[in-house]
């Protein structure tokens, strides 16, 4: 849950750069003149993929589900399955 969280604000901050950085919204910050503008547009693509693939990146959907194994009772040569087990 908080890596989703975490690429959400990540993804947010690059759109905001990506936004600045193309002049949509002006801005007077001394850094980004001294920048190339390539430089500020490709910093913001980073940080929105890097943002996505965070909020992508699911712990509790990437655990194995628990395999179930037969339980046999024998009788001979005979194999009767009489329940499963569960195994991680």
């Amino acid at each position: 849950m908080k890596s989703k969280l975490i690429g959400y604000i990540i993804s947010g901050a690059g759109l905001v750069l990506l936004v600045i950085s193309l002049g949509l919204f002006k801005v007077d910050i001394p850094l980004f003149e001294k920048l190339k503008p390539i430089y500020i547009v490709i910093s913001a693509l980073v940080l929105i993929i890097l943002g996505v693939t965070f909020a992508l990146k699911d712990k509790e959907k990437t655990e194995q589900k628990e395999k179930e194994v037969p339980i046999y009772e024998v009788k001979g040569k005979h194999r009767n399955i009489v329940g499963y087990r569960r195994e991680k």
